[in-house]
């Protein structure tokens, strides 16, 4: 067979000086902070007066859980789970970069998945960090606190949280779009973790059907214009909950949206 169809493979490697280092998200196992949905600002909130009943609660409920979403419903989706959700500052409390600099907490951008927000670093795609070398002296280093008084472990099936405490760490190229943050390695509560892994970059060569990959605008691509699997999906999820709900989340995609103690230590093998 092969003499008869003889195939020949090319092999380059390249050894660059240096090399760009990912994006790094953090994302809390919990979504929903106890001490918001609890607290005076959405308790004693007034809503605007509705004409239809929210499936499932009765308008009289004592529930706070259930009251809480009877008093929210009318807030702009975006801006309630936002709120609802960990706050950096006082989830990440200490962060230095591969070179040895401290970062900012601003220096941190939501970042928005199937599963919830979640905090990434390093995200621009046109001034990304780079790193000249690989092992533990070229790493980001990160002490965080997962608030673990903030979980709800009431019986309550709409806010209950269903995984472990602890977090997500996801690692993704700066021109990707995170889908969902149980994609992410499992970091518990209580513990030192060092996660190591390997950059793969691959590129399509010029052939017979082959698909021609064009550069989007600043690297990355707006939600609404992507053509990958993994942005279809969440824009068939987007689509399908304004059928259901009456409410989008399609802002949070948007690059115009509104802009126990654990060490972690991140690096290239």
């Amino acid at each position: 067979m092969y003499i008869e169809t003889p195939v020949a493979t090319n092999v380059e490697a390249d050894y660059p000086a240096q090399i760009n280092f990912p994006t790094v998200a953090i994302c809390n196992n919990n979504q929903y902070r106890l001490t918001y949905l609890t607290g005076g600002r959405v308790q004693n909130r007034k809503p605007r007066n509705r004409t239809d009943e929210i499936k499932g609660i009765d308008d009289n409920t004592t529930n706070v859980f259930d009251k809480a979403l009877l008093n929210s419903w009318d807030m702009d989706a975006v801006k309630f789970l936002r709120n609802a959700a960990h706050w950096k500052s006082r989830m990440i409390l200490s962060c230095t970069y591969p070179n040895g600099t401290r970062c900012r907490i601003t220096d941190f951008k939501a970042v928005w998945t199937l599963t919830g927000l979640c905090w990434a670093i390093n995200t621009d795609p046109v001034d990304p960090v780079m790193v000249s070398g690989a092992g533990p002296t070229n790493s980001l280093k990160l002490l965080l606190n997962v608030e673990r008084y903030e979980r709800i472990e009431s019986c309550t099936p709409r806010f209950k949280t269903t995984s472990l405490p602890g977090l997500k760490i996801l690692i993704y190229n700066q021109t990707n779009v995170p889908f969902s943050s149980l994609d992410g390695v499992n970091v518990p509560p209580g513990y030192t973790m060092d996660i190591p892994f390997r950059m793969q970059h691959r590129q399509k060569l010029p052939g017979l059907n082959c698909i021609k990959e064009e550069k989007t605008k600043n690297g990355k691509e707006v939600i609404e214009e992507a053509q990958d699997a993994t942005t279809c999906m969440i824009k068939n999820y987007l689509e399908e909950i304004e059928r259901q709900c009456n409410c989008s989340m399609r802002r949070a995609y948007s690059p115009d949206a509104i802009r126990k103690i654990i060490n972690i230590y991140l690096f290239l093998i």
